[in-house]
């Protein structure tokens, strides 16, 4: 109560970290948990109202606190007192009965070049110090980042952050008092570098127009990230990489936005903006440049953007009769910021598209008129067109279709106007579709026999106390030994640890190279660092090669079997088509294959619900929790929209937890995926 009290009026939220496995040593596990909800349940009651969460700290790196600690009870008692609190946790694997994973990271490296760090959709915990308490002596400088360097890692952070957290930055006091020597002023330093453009990082989201995916690298970005004020009206374009001229050319904005203005954030000067079908371009001023840390350039938003939509001016859409005009920069909301009117009786259009359901927008006209709608040449229904209410209203919306091209047809009839905005297109694949595939992965440890091991510098060793399965694992000192691994399945995933001085390997699939893989980045034991699914049926054959650092590592791997595991199909009222296949086999898989702009995974949330992994393609793009204390379904987990337009696989792994229900999916069709 004395530290909230003493930090609140500095403006400072307060979320309480805990350690639930502290056991009393020898104590039963239900006298443990009788104990735990006590405690908890007295913070909750004393504090909860001047808290904003509470951290439960993992103890074990392989994610298995669930053993000792009944997580669902405990978020019972702590949500019955203080129902507002966010519960968080350090990641390895399991979020239990939590609402946040967060990743931990401990210093990677000595220095500190302006091009370090890893972007996550999870916040991460990072030490910026050499670990979480303080251990450097007095004197000695405990802090291996450079202020510079700690601010633009927070910013990519802030971009690359779906979760929401962005950055936490660790730092331990001296035993009586004081920050290890040199953590304040490189704070205060950030805190100086920060304050300028506050507003484009504390309190943002990530950007849904220009996306930075999980994983991405602060070397491998082409110009920065973006991110975006909650209420969606400002953009904010944190340029990393400064172009060699004086002009940031982007593409199209992956959602769909307009923007109607430009201005520096640190100086709110104004800055040329424009805007076509190919992309966005901001110029400086003849008395500005290019900041080499971090130009923030703040775009207004003039027109939102959204999931799944065709806009009116899409070639899908064809317009018949009298009196179209097309509007455009009209400032009222409008997707794209345009229409097509028309007041004629008679005057028509047909949207042609591919899917399961669709939906018009329109906007409101005071001589708004009706509108005759018909589907695939059968009239449907005659709809009032709206004469107040403004923009972007769902005015017609038809499901159940079959799968497939359809062709959406409205007409006017009499008197009135029509505003036509755009259409939403979607596709609903539920749980039992053929095209959905269920499976199970196998787990084989760096000892399996298949394994082939090359190179003069391979080691194994045993008794290992870091969480590698089976308490082991093969070593590579030398640049060019090699690994491989042949298999037969739809998919393979990598796995070993992580932390300072781990190898950068290069993938082979089939002696085609996949990609770099750096270990250095990430903690302990079990990481997840390369995932290749979809793969079409038959042997294959993974390679890993050690290009450079100090070791490589192998764990174990992870083979997709499809049509394999614990998979049960059943009746379930409710779901959105009273039915559910379920399962209890942990590193049991659902996959998908799809076209279009973005997905919808829709499941069960219940008490039994786990951790589940989810891969678009080759990438763990998010991780969920699927629990919740009372069932509900349909709910949709996970989601994903701004894609480009093409063919996708997404696969869900139960990593941890009890079960995981799947409903279905529901995909987004969008405009270049219609036809």
């Amino acid at each position: 109560g004395d530290m909230i009290d003493a930090v609140r009026p500095k403006g400072l939220r307060v979320v309480f970290s805990t350690h639930p496995e502290q056991p009393v040593f020898g104590l039963p596990n239900d006298r443990w948990n009788d104990f735990l909800n006590d405690l908890y349940g007295e913070v909750a009651t004393r504090y909860g109202s001047r808290l904003d969460g509470l951290y439960l700290d993992e103890n074990t790196i392989t994610g298995e606190m669930d053993q000792r600690e009944d997580f669902p009870r405990l978020e019972r008692t702590i949500r019955a007192r203080a129902p507002h609190l966010m519960l968080m946790q350090n990641f390895y694997g399991n979020m239990y009965a939590c609402d946040l994973g967060v990743a931990e990271y401990t210093s990677q490296q000595p220095a500190d070049p302006l091009t370090w760090g890893v972007g996550s959709y999870q916040g991460i915990a990072h030490v910026m110090s050499r670990t979480w308490s303080a251990q450097v002596p007095r004197g000695q400088n405990a802090v291996p980042y450079t202020p510079e360097g700690i601010f633009r890692f927070t910013v990519m952070q802030a971009g690359t952050c779906l979760d929401g957290g962005g950055t936490f930055w660790a730092a331990g006091p001296y035993p009586g008092g004081g920050w290890e020597t040199g953590v304040l002023p490189a704070m205060q330093r950030v805190g100086a570098l920060i304050a300028p453009i506050a507003r484009s990082i504390k309190g943002t989201l990530a950007s849904t127009s220009y996306p930075t995916p999980t994983g991405t690298a602060m070397a491998a970005l082409t110009w920065g990230v973006a991110t975006r004020s909650p209420d969606d009206r400002s953009e904010y374009l944190h340029v990393l990489k400064p172009p060699a001229t004086r002009t940031l050319e982007l593409p199209a904005p992956a959602d769909g936005k307009v923007f109607g203005s430009a201005h520096l954030l640190a100086t709110g000067r104004p800055l040329p903006l424009h805007q076509d079908s190919r992309g966005v371009q901001v110029t400086l001023g003849p008395d500005d440049a290019w900041d080499p840390l971090d130009t923030v350039i703040e775009l207004s938003v003039a027109s939102q953007g959204g999931r799944g939509l065709v806009n009116d001016t899409s070639a899908s859409v064809r317009y018949s009769g009298r009196g179209w005009s097309y509007g455009q920069a009209r400032g009222m909301g409008e997707y794209q910021d345009d229409i097509h009117t028309s007041a004629a009786d008679g005057a028509g259009f047909t949207l042609a598209f591919n899917g399961t359901e669709v939906a018009l927008v329109v906007s409101a006209a005071r001589e708004g008129g009706r509108l005759a709608l018909s589907i695939d040449g059968a009239a449907d229904r005659i709809i009032d067109l709206p004469k107040t209410g403004g923009t972007r209203q769902t005015v017609y919306k038809r499901v159940g279709l079959a799968d497939g091209p359809h062709s959406l047809r409205g007409e006017l009839r009499g008197v009135g106007r029509l505003l036509l905005d755009a259409f939403q297109v979607g596709q609903a694949v539920n749980d039992n579709a053929p095209s959905v595939v269920y499976g199970t992965l196998v787990t084989l440890n760096d000892t399996h026999p298949s394994i082939v091991y090359t190179g003069g510098s391979w080691h194994h060793q045993t008794g290992r106390d870091m969480g590698e399965l089976e308490a082991d694992i093969h070593y590579a000192t030398a640049d060019g030994d090699s690994f491989t691994l042949p298999f037969e399945g739809t998919g393979v995933e990598f796995l070993s640890n992580c932390g300072g001085g781990r190898a950068q390997i290069d993938f082979y699939l089939d002696d085609v190279f996949q990609g770099t893989v750096d270990m250095a980045q990430g903690m302990w034991a079990r990481n997840l660092k390369l995932a290749l699914r979809g793969l079409p049926a038959g042997p294959h054959r993974l390679r890993g090669v050690k290009k450079s650092g100090t070791y490589m590592e192998i764990d174990m791997f992870r083979v997709y079997l499809p049509n394999q595991g614990k998979w049960q199909a059943a009746t379930a009222p409710g779901a959105l088509s009273g039915d559910l296949h379920t399962t209890v086999g942990r590193e049991d898989f659902c996959q998908v294959s799809f076209e279009g702009t973005g997905v919808d995974f829709v499941s069960r949330l219940d008490p039994a619900g786990g951790t589940v992994d989810f891969f678009l393609d080759s990438t763990l793009v998010r991780r969920a929790n699927h629990y919740h204390a009372t069932a509900q379904a349909p709910a949709v987990s996970f989601s994903l929209g701004g894609l480009p337009a093409r063919r996708y696989t997404l696969t869900a792994v139960l990593r941890r937890g009890a079960s995981l229900a799947v409903d279905g999916f529901r995909v987004d069709k969008g405009d270049g995926a219609t036809r």
